[in-house]
C-alpha cells in the first residue's frame, strides 16, 4: 500500500501485518471489492482463500475442480476466470479453464477446443489480460483470445506474439496493454490495430539509469501507470549485485490526436529503502475498496 509521507520525500510503502497468512507462492491474486482472492499454489493447488481487507482476516472459499500451480486469474462481470497451471500427468483441454461465480460460489469448467491449446499450455504458467471485455491468454510465445459474452475462442497469430515474452509483469490501462522491455529499458504499448508494439513517448527518459539490473512490474493506478522496481548496487566484493531498496514511479498517460501515447513521469523515488526482505515477489492485485 502506498501512502504519502510528505511533499519533500514523496511516498513510502506501508506494511500491513496479517497473521496466519497462507503461502502465496505460485498462486494467482485477484481483487474483488474489499476482498483479495488467493487462488491455487504449490502447497494445495485447488485451494482458494479470501483476505478481508477490512478485518485483515483470511477466510476459506470453495476449492477449484483442478489443482493448479502458477495459474492466472481475472475478474469479468462478477466471475473469476482461471487458466493453466494444471498438474502434470494428464492433458484435458476441457479442464484448462474454470470459472468461479461470485453469486452462487460455484466452480464450472469452461470448454475450449483442443486445437487452440498445446500440451505445454495445459501445464505451464499462463497470463490473463482483460482488454475490451476479452481475455487475452498468453503462455511462452503463443496465446488465445476468449470472449465470455458469446463463449468464442480465437488464436493469436504468430506475428502478434513475437514480442509478448515478458507479459507476466505488464498491465492493462483503459483497454491498452503496456509492458516493460528489459533489453531496451523501454515501456511499450500494444497497438491492436497495427498488431505491433510502440514505445511510450517520453515515458522512460528520466528513469533509464534507475532501472538497470532491476525487477520491474507495472500496474494501473486510476488511469495512471505505477512502476515498481528493486534497486541493485554492486556488492563490492566482485561477486555481483545486492538489493538495497524498492523504488516507484507514477506516470501520467495521454493519447495524442495522431494516436500516439505519451507518458509523463510525475514523481519517482525510493518507497522502501534498506528494508527489502530476503524473499519477496511483486504481485499486482488492483484497486481494493476499503
Amino acid at each position: 500500500m502506498l501512502r504519502e509521507k510528505n511533499k519533500s520525500s514523496g511516498y513510502v510503502l506501508a506494511p500491513i501485518p496479517i497473521s496466519h497468512s497462507p503461502s502465496l507462492h505460485a498462486s494467482s491474486i485477484v481483487a474483488v471489492g474489499s476482498k483479495i482472492y488467493k487462488i491455487g499454489g504449490v502447497m494445495d493447488g485447488s485451494s482458494v482463500s479470501i483476505l478481508d481487507c477490512w478485518s485483515h482476516r483470511w477466510l476459506e472459499a470453495p476449492s477449484m475442480q483442478m489443482e493448479r500451480d502458477r495459474p492466472s486469474a481475472n475478474l469479468i462481470d462478477g466471475k473469476i476466470y482461471v487458466t493453466g497451471g494444471c498438474h502434470r500427468g494428464s492433458y484435458n483441454p476441457s479442464k484448462w479453464m474454470e470459472v468461479f461465480d461470485l453469486k452462487t460460489e460455484t466452480w464450472e469448467p469452461v470448454l475450449c477446443r483442443s486445437d487452440r491449446l498445446t500440451f505445454e499450455s495445459y501445464h505451464e504458467r499462463t497470463n490473463n489480460l482483460l482488454v475490451d471485455g476479452k481475455l487475452y491468454i498468453f503462455w511462452a510465445d503463443k496465446g488465445v483470445v476468449y470472449n465470455p459474452k458469446d463463449d468464442t475462442w480465437d488464436s493469436l497469430e504468430v506475428p502478434e506474439m513475437d514480442m509478448c515474452l515478458t507479459l507476466f509483469y505488464c498491465c492493462v490501462i483503459e483497454n491498452v496493454l503496456y509492458d516493460f522491455f528489459y533489453e531496451e529499458l523501454d515501456i511499450k504499448w500494444y497497438d491492436t490495430k497495427a498488431r505491433t508494439w510502440r514505445s511510450l513517448l517520453n515515458g522512460m527518459r528520466e528513469l533509464h539509469k534507475f532501472v538497470r539490473h532491476a525487477s520491474v512490474t507495472l500496474a494501473d493506478y486510476g488511469g495512471k501507470m505505477v512502476m515498481f522496481w528493486d534497486k541493485f548496487v554492486a556488492s563490492g566484493d566482485g561477486l555481483g549485485f545486492h538489493k538495497t531498496m524498492m523504488w516507484c514511479a507514477m506516470i501520467a498517460l495521454e493519447r495524442s490526436d495522431s494516436g500516439e501515447i505519451w507518458g509523463k513521469v510525475e514523481w519517482f523515488g525510493p518507497v522502501l529503502p534498506n528494508q527489502i526482505p530476503l524473499e519477496y515477489a511483486f504481485e499486482y492485485v488492483g484497486s481494493v475498496k476499503v
